[in-house]
């Protein structure tokens, strides 16, 4: 069998080894010249790879901003649940029914009488939990109202009795509600 149609045509004596030479050295340019084309000009396909993995890259990077925002969520809740559970203190045998506006409604815990006074006075908080309100003196609400501010009811004003002019004088049982 013959070789390629450049030897044919060599061995014919219709080309010279100086044609057959230059001819594979323009063929070698114009393969390279395609090729740099090639590089130099990225095919769709490949645009199309790299626009995918952006896209990617960016739900992936919105969707751990999600998760890393619901873990905080729940380190929240969590330390807000440990403070209520190591400060709450003992509510709902008491005698005195103590109401309080949370959002619209009209809420009502019962306490103490020495609760109510502290309540009155703005030395313990109420605190909203999951399913009722607990009672916490005033530095666990400050530690609770800096994580969630809208779960601490203060109903008392925290001044001092003593500048209260008007401490001597008894508040009438049916002005409290």
């Amino acid at each position: 069998m013959a070789g390629s149609l450049a030897d044919q045509l060599l061995k014919a004596n219709l080309i010279s080894d100086k044609q057959l030479q230059k001819a594979k050295s323009e063929k070698k340019k114009q393969t390279k010249q395609v090729h740099k084309h090639k590089e130099i000009k990225p095919n769709q396909a490949r645009i199309n790879a790299q626009k995918t993995r952006q896209e990617k890259a960016a739900k992936d990077k919105a969707l751990n901003v999600k998760k890393n925002e619901a873990a905080k969520e729940l380190s929240i809740a969590a330390q807000i649940s440990q403070i209520i559970e190591e400060h709450h203190l003992k509510n709902g045998d008491g005698e005195v029914a103590y109401s309080f506006v949370d959002g619209k409604a009209i809420k009502k815990i019962w306490v103490s009488l020495v609760q109510q006074e502290q309540l009155s006075k703005g030395r313990i908080a109420i605190i909203k939990t999951k399913r009722t309100y607990q009672l916490v003196p005033l530095d666990a609400a400050k530690m609770i109202e800096e994580r969630d501010a809208s779960r601490v009811f203060y109903t008392g004003s925290s001044e001092s009795i003593d500048d209260d002019e008007y401490a001597d004088y008894k508040v009438p049982d049916e002005l409290t509600w």
